[in-house]
């Protein structure tokens, strides 16, 4: 009887490992075919900056607005990707109410818009920039700061969407961003000559400026996050 036992026993150890080890090392779920696996680079994860941090925001909201910018739904706890354009355009975003993508086409130099699944696409703004290397959009969606190339000139400009009004901005000031609420910018004012950098806000359209404080020479991320709070940093 003791054999019995001991040969029964030998054997619940052998498919114990055996299913472990086919489920630790050979098994993977099924995929459904509607889902894509989009993986990070090696080492690469998800994570809060310090301004996020301090905003209190928390690493599932970041996953969702992640999820919005990249146009991933989630149903069910199934993640899906949904194509809407078929070409290259550059700084993609949702419109303020979420039901239309705003994007500038470098081909056409042309800001257009398109509902969330491609279609319907028209211009959002009538007329055209060339030689782009920076767009930022208002956290509204109602205006967007564009820096462009004139000869050997950078101009920063910004456009209003609803009556499509553009102001081109002092020459000093440069790497706009928007406030939270759309109606202010933070930048980097460079007056070489004088050796004045220094990072100031105005309203939008450049008017009733105020230096922050001296800064340098050199690119500059700038973030308006809050009402009261700026990060910034550089090179």
């Amino acid at each position: 009887m003791k054999r019995i036992f001991l040969i029964a026993g030998i054997v619940l150890a052998v498919l114990l490992i055996g299913f472990f080890a086919y489920y630790y090392f050979v098994y993977r779920p099924a995929v459904p075919e509607n889902v894509v696996d989009i993986p990070l680079p090696p080492g690469q994860e998800v994570t809060l900056t310090p301004e996020e941090v301090q905003q209190g925001k928390t690493l599932e909201e970041k996953h969702e607005e992640l999820r919005r910018e990249l146009g991933i739904t989630a149903q069910d706890d199934v993640v899906t990707v949904a194509k809407v354009l078929d070409r290259p355009v550059l700084a993609p975003t949702l419109s303020a109410d979420g039901l239309a993508l705003y994007f500038f086409d470098p081909k056409s130099g042309q800001f257009r818009t398109t509902d969330t699944v491609g279609a319907n696409e028209s211009s959002l703004v009538g007329g055209t920039f060339e030689n782009v290397s920076r767009i930022k959009w208002a956290p509204t969606k109602d205006a967007v700061a564009i820096s462009f190339t004139e000869g050997s000139v950078t101009k920063n400009v910004i456009l209003t969407l609803e009556d499509q009004t553009l102001v081109e901005l002092d020459p000093r000031i440069q790497y706009p961003v928007f406030s939270p609420d759309g109606l202010r910018i933070v930048y980097l004012f460079s007056d070489p000559e004088s050796g004045q950098f220094k990072l100031s806000t105005a309203l939008r359209d450049g008017t009733n400026a105020q230096a922050l404080k001296s800064y340098r020479a050199g690119e500059l991320q700038l973030h308006w996050f809050a009402e009261e709070g700026i990060a910034y940093g550089g090179v």
